[in-house]
């Protein structure tokens, strides 16, 4: 369920997103600030939504603009962003910062003294000297923790088993079959009364998925990732392989076209089909000719005990190193937690 507001208490609670867009960042000048107060400003860049947990954001109360009545933007002072950056990075955990919101490197992503246009330029803050960028990062936070190329790591931490597993999102049948033993024999997931998303485990109306068929006679049903939101797992797999129950790819939890509900409505996921006919259609639910839209034969069930039983030996495939230039940057725009992994304070520089 969708609200415009929520309490600030609530942000931490797992089952709480936050869509946002995100803004520009940069120097701010004298016609901008003229009690130079403040040495950078927000400005409106390319429109782009993210969808994040809600433990990730924290919330600003910063100073509006006096000058731009027409079109107001934030002030912020250099001090209280780099601190912001370091605050943030040390209250998330490394399983966290795989959920941060990835974006390419643009012209003004990561935020650059000047905007990413890669020139000198002078600003005058205050009563400090003259001071020259030459678009140099700004508020990255750097650490001595050895957490690998973070940014382009394809793998998760499966939340509900413990010790934690670490699941490959490119081997995305393998991550079904992972997710799926849990919700078949989890007794913590079994005894749930939500039906939950067969990704992240997260309640449904968090995660909304949406199909579609390819162009032609021969197109295959897929997931369409253009319509879908919610749920933070992004990874490929084959509808038509995980749909088959087969030895070497057991489970066959794929998402299912509801034939009852409209079809502008989501996607339901086969091992809680039963439970959506339960909840929605119950005088259809003992109808035989629905059956089959959650029925799982008892080889599947047996393989995928299987899994179960030696869900926590996952085989990961060890991803290649970037070969993408380190940031140039800023000294005195970053945080130091001293350290060679870098990690910009919003997003996760994607490789």
């Amino acid at each position: 369920m969708a609200v415009g507001y929520i309490s600030l208490d609530m942000l931490s609670e797992a089952t709480v997103m936050v869509s946002y867009q995100m803004l520009g960042l940069r120097p701010a000048m004298s016609a901008d600030d003229p009690e130079l107060k403040h040495n950078w400003r927000t400005y409106s860049m390319e429109e782009k939504t993210f969808l994040t947990p809600g433990k990730l954001i924290q919330s600003l109360d910063p100073a509006l603009s006096v000058t731009h009545t027409t079109l107001p933007f934030y002030l912020f002072e250099s001090t209280v962003i780099v601190a912001l950056t370091a605050s943030i990075f040390q209250s998330l955990t490394a399983s966290d910062l795989k959920k941060v919101p990835k974006l390419a490197a643009t012209k003004e992503y990561p935020y650059r003294a000047t905007s990413g246009e890669q020139f000198t330029v002078t600003v005058v803050w205050k009563e400090l000297p003259l001071q020259n960028f030459q678009g140099y990062a700004c508020f990255v936070c750097e650490t001595d923790e050895d957490l690998g190329d973070i940014g382009a790591e394809k793998t998760l931490e499966c939340p509900h088993c413990s010790p934690i597993t670490t699941l490959d999102l490119t081997q995305g049948q393998r991550v079904l079959e992972h997710v799926g033993a849990h919700i078949l024999y989890d007794p913590g997931v079994i005894h749930t009364k939500d039906i939950l998303c067969g990704l992240c485990l997260c309640p449904s109306p968090l995660c909304q998925f949406f199909l579609t068929k390819g162009k032609g006679a021969n197109g295959t049903i897929h997931v369409n990732s253009e319509t879908s939101r919610g749920c933070l797992i992004s990874m490929n797999y084959s509808y038509r392989v995980a749909a088959e129950s087969t030895a070497s790819s057991p489970c066959s939890n794929v998402l299912i076209q509801c034939p009852i509900c409209p079809k502008s409505d989501p996607a339901v996921w086969k091992y809680f089909m039963k439970s959506h006919f339960e909840g929605k259609h119950k005088t259809l639910h003992s109808f035989p000719k629905h059956k089959h839209l959650w029925q799982v034969s008892d080889f599947e069930l047996s393989e995928m005990k299987k899994i179960w039983a030696k869900r926590l030996k996952v085989p990961i495939k060890r991803t290649k190193k970037s070969n993408v230039a380190p940031l140039l940057i800023s000294d005195a725009h970053h945080a130091r937690i001293p350290s060679r992994y870098q990690l910009s304070s919003c997003l996760i520089l994607e490789r």
